[in-house]
């Protein structure tokens, strides 16, 4: 029976190019999509740097009683750290975690000096500067308009046995 030769597995020389530009090809492809992937994962833990936050008050003293009532705060007092822009606390409608508390620093515009604005009745805050509205009535600060693509920057808030209200960052 004649013998048949096997096809050498290296490349000839006219074979070369079209392996190294595919190979190129699946690099470049593969650094897209990690970027592109890097970008769309982006947060609004990412958007707003992450500064030391700590504030405690008497719930007595900043009357936040019932749902719909919020604390509004751009100025330290003693140890007070209010984040990237200042802090909003509010008392929402979740039952499980009544009080809810977000830097005031929109996650569209990103910049300590352009705050949300005081909410309205219904726990509505609004960017002075791209106009987005942010709901804070079920303690989450997500955008309503469609302008920014992030929510507010939430704290955690809690009540401590001697009824003061903490709002800090954990890292």
């Amino acid at each position: 029976p004649p013998k048949t030769l096997n096809p050498s597995p290296m490349a000839t020389p006219q074979q070369q190019p079209s392996s190294s530009i595919r190979r190129r090809s699946k690099q470049f492809v593969l650094v897209f999509l990690t970027i592109l992937l890097a970008v769309a994962c982006e947060t609004e833990q990412d958007r707003i740097p992450n500064v030391p936050v700590f504030l405690k008050r008497e719930i007595n003293g900043i009357k936040l009683w019932s749902p719909g009532d919020y604390y509004y705060v751009t100025t330290p007092v003693g140890n007070d750290r209010l984040g990237y822009a200042g802090l909003i606390v509010a008392y929402c409608y979740d039952e499980l975690e009544p009080y809810c508390a977000f830097d005031l620093a929109c996650p569209h515009c990103v910049s300590p000096t352009i705050r949300v604005s005081e909410p309205n009745e219904m726990l509505v805050c609004t960017c002075p500067n791209c106009g987005e509205r942010y709901d804070l009535l079920y303690g989450m600060g997500i955008p309503l308009d469609g302008i920014s693509k992030w929510p507010l920057k939430e704290y955690s808030a809690y009540i401590s046995p001697s009824n003061s209200l903490f709002i800090e960052v954990t890292p």
